[in-house]
């Protein structure tokens, strides 16, 4: 073979490698932030902030991978129900009707887009599977489940009128 033609065709080859794996690295990386990956990891206690004397919201921080739809409530906001057999996977679960009750839709903050527009398209027969990075409950009102990437600290404060 020519040395200028097996020169060239080594470099053409270098670069289809490197092309491929920077595309599959970006096609893997996008499926890690869409959430549907992996075993969950229990949602681990942050902080614990004090609203009323009878009353007090725990934060967790932690990452979930949890299965539900979107539903729209009766104000017209969009809530996250989850999935019963996920139910197990929030904080502080203890089996009874009660806590699934209170804690089968969550509102969601900090949602990419992305995943909203995928949100509203599911039901209670086509769930989505989605990753929360922090979980609070609240005194009165639906508990709250944060569904960025990176968990924030104090990120629900402004969300507990506190």
């Amino acid at each position: 073979m020519h040395k200028k033609i097996s020169g060239r065709l080594a470099i053409e080859i270098i670069i289809l490698l490197a092309v491929l794996v920077g595309g599959m690295t970006i096609i893997k990386t996008s499926l890690l932030n869409f959430g549907s990956y992996g075993t969950s990891i229990s949602i681990a206690p942050v902080e614990k902030i004090t609203q009323a004397e009878d009353c007090t919201v725990h934060a967790y921080k932690g990452k979930a991978e949890i299965s539900g739809w979107y539903v729209k409530s009766e104000e017209g906001e969009w809530l996250f129900a989850v999935s019963d057999g996920d139910m197990e996977k929030l904080p502080k679960y203890d089996g009874t009707e009660e806590y699934k009750t209170k804690n089968k839709q969550l509102k969601l903050i900090d949602v990419p887009s992305s995943i909203e527009k995928t949100l509203k398209k599911t039901s209670e027969k086509k769930p989505q599977t989605i990753t929360i990075t922090g979980y609070a409950t609240r005194c009165e009102g639906i508990p709250l489940a944060f569904a960025s990437l990176e968990y924030q600290d104090g990120i629900f404060k402004k969300y507990l009128n506190i």
